[in-house]
């Protein structure tokens, strides 16, 4: 690993400076949040969720194709 110019290879250091990196990345949140407070989104209906995720059909391959 490549830590400030030189090169090192001691598991301990490297796991060290890896555990380091994405501490700084995922501890805690820095800077402004986006808040969607009030915000409201469309939505399918459980029927058209179903219809959507369902398999599709020998037929509506063919209708397709």
């Amino acid at each position: 690993m490549n830590i400030n110019g030189s090169w090192w290879d001691d598991k301990d250091v490297v796991k060290e400076k890896v555990r380091d990196f994405f501490k700084i990345r995922f501890d805690g949140v820095r800077g402004n949040q986006i808040r969607l407070d009030n915000v409201f989104f469309n939505s399918v209906s459980e029927l058209d969720n179903e219809m959507l995720v369902s398999p599709f059909s020998e037929e509506e391959i063919k209708n397709a194709v």
